[in-house]
C-alpha cells in the first residue's frame, strides 16, 4: 500500500514539472514572436542606410556610349518603416543621390561634340524621396527578416556637372587640361523613378528604372541609360 501511495505522489510531481516545463517553453516562444516598441521589426522604425549601385543598361549607342563598369548610383539616406500588418508595411525614404555617367572614346561620339578625351563624365546630385510598400511573409519576431520594397521616387537634381579631362604631350612637357561645367540646361531638374528591393536584415539587393527623361526635348542630346543594379545595406543591429 505505501509503495502504491509513494507511486502516486512520485506521478503527480512528474506531472507537474512536465506541465511547467511546457508552459514556461510556450511562453519563450510567444515571447520571440511578439511584438515589441523596440527593435527593427516594431510598428515603427528609422535607420541610416548606404546604397551604390552600377548601372546594369548598355543599350547606349556608340554616339553616347555610358561604360556600365564605370557609370552608378551612390545613395546615402534615412529610411522609416511604419507597420500596418503582420506582413505588410508602408515607407518612406528621404536620400541624397551622386548619379556618375562615364563616356567611352569611339570615332563614332557625338556627345556632346566628336572630341575625344581621356576621361568624360556626366554627374548629377539630387535629393529625392521614395514612398515604398513593404512585405514581409516569413515570422521573424522582432527582427527584420525577407523582405520585398516596391516603390516610386521623385528626385530634384540640384546639381549637374560635365567634366572632361584631355592629356597631351608638347615640346615643353606633358598638358593635362580639366574642365568643368555645371548648370547645363540641356537636362531636366526632376526626375521619377521605379524601385525594388529584396533583402534580408540589413542587405538588400536593389534595382530601380528611371521612368523620366533626363535630357530636355528641344535639344539633340542621347537619353542616358535607365537602368541601375546594386546594393543597399542599413546601420543598425538586427538583433536588439
Amino acid at each position: 500500500m505505501k509503495n502504491k501511495l509513494f507511486l502516486l505522489i512520485l506521478f503527480i510531481a512528474s506531472s507537474h514539472i512536465i506541465f511547467a516545463q511546457q508552459v514556461v517553453f510556450e511562453e519563450e516562444v510567444n515571447d520571440y514572436y511578439s511584438e515589441s516598441n523596440k527593435g527593427p521589426n516594431n510598428s515603427r522604425f528609422s535607420h541610416i542606410y548606404l546604397a551604390y549601385k552600377p548601372l546594369a543598361d548598355n543599350s547606349s549607342p556608340d554616339t553616347a556610349f555610358v561604360m556600365p563598369g564605370k557609370s552608378g548610383i551612390f545613395e546615402i539616406g534615412i529610411r522609416n518603416k511604419y507597420k500596418i500588418a503582420k506582413i505588410y508595411a508602408l515607407g518612406y525614404n528621404i536620400n541624397f543621390r551622386n548619379t556618375k555617367f562615364k563616356y567611352g572614346q569611339f570615332a563614332e561620339k557625338t556627345f556632346p561634340s566628336n572630341t575625344m578625351f581621356d576621361k568624360e563624365q556626366l554627374i548629377l546630385r539630387s535629393l529625392s524621396l521614395e514612398i515604398y510598400n513593404r512585405f514581409q511573409p516569413a515570422r521573424t519576431g522582432n527582427r527584420i527578416g525577407w523582405f520585398i520594397d516596391l516603390g516610386i521616387e521623385g528626385g530634384w537634381i540640384f546639381n549637374n556637372t560635365y567634366k572632361t579631362i584631355l592629356k597631351s604631350k608638347t615640346d615643353i612637357g606633358n598638358i593635362t587640361e580639366k574642365t568643368a561645367i555645371s548648370g547645363l540646361s540641356q537636362f531636366k531638374d526632376f526626375t521619377y523613378t521605379a524601385k525594388a528591393r529584396i533583402g534580408f536584415g540589413q542587405f538588400a539587393l536593389s534595382a530601380e528604372y528611371r521612368l523620366s527623361d533626363l535630357v530636355n526635348k528641344d535639344h539633340n542630346y542621347v537619353e542616358p541609360p535607365r537602368l541601375f543594379i546594386g546594393i543597399e545595406a542599413g546601420l543598425f543591429l538586427n538583433n536588439p
